[in-house]
């Protein structure tokens, strides 16, 4: 199961009991200004400010509280990723943990959103996963999935997502020979093109 989310506050009632504290109240209390040009400005209330050097332990923080209560309401192995979360388990207790989620998550400020959802379910087994999430719209699958960096899912997505791979690597490997006589014409094309796509 993985689930993209929308996170908003930094200011969750966990961190007012570290030593983070201080420094939360202070610089969330009020929402940012941010200037645009031609003298405008807009007022960020949601989430930490973008270059803010401790904007991911904040939100580490500010997310644990509800990861110990999926650990404690379901058996499902959890797997969290900045704001994303993918687990492993049972239909059931994808589906208790979800729900979960969706109750619990809310009041820390997490969102969770089914339509960005996806399981993977094995082989045989879709049907009946698809039984036990029916009064969702998460998406249900047997292919696979990328994800950070690798696949996950069946043999046969994985083979062709390994040969996707292939295909880039011998594109840059032929960029890497240009690159020899053409540097600039090559770092371009790797910048506007090559660089551009993501496995």
């Amino acid at each position: 199961l993985s689930m993209p989310v929308s996170y908003q506050q930094p200011t969750s009632p966990y961190i007012t009991h570290t030593k983070y504290a201080v420094y939360v109240i202070n610089t969330y209390r009020e929402p940012a200004q941010l200037f645009i040009a031609g003298s405008k400005e807009i007022f960020s209330a949601e989430g930490a400010t973008q270059g803010d050097p401790l904007a991911m332990v904040l939100y580490a923080l500010s997310l644990q509280p509800l990861i110990m209560r999926l650990q404690v309401a379901s058996t499902v192995k959890q797997c969290w990723f900045c704001g994303d979360v993918s687990g492993a388990g049972t239909a059931t207790e994808i589906k208790r943990c979800w729900d979960t989620l969706i109750t619990l998550g809310p009041d820390l400020d997490y969102f969770p959103k089914d339509k960005k959802c996806l399981i993977i379910a094995k082989q045989g087994k879709e049907e009946a996963v698809r039984k036990v999430f029916k009064e969702t719209v998460i998406t249900i699958s047997v292919g696979g999935q990328k994800h950070l960096g690798a696949v996950i899912g069946s043999r046969q997505y994985r083979d062709d997502y390994l040969s996707e791979v292939s295909e880039w690597v011998s594109e840059v490997v032929q960029l890497a020979e240009f690159a020899l006589t053409q540097p600039q014409a090559c770092y371009a094309a790797y910048t506007f093109g090559l660089g551009v796509l993501t496995f």
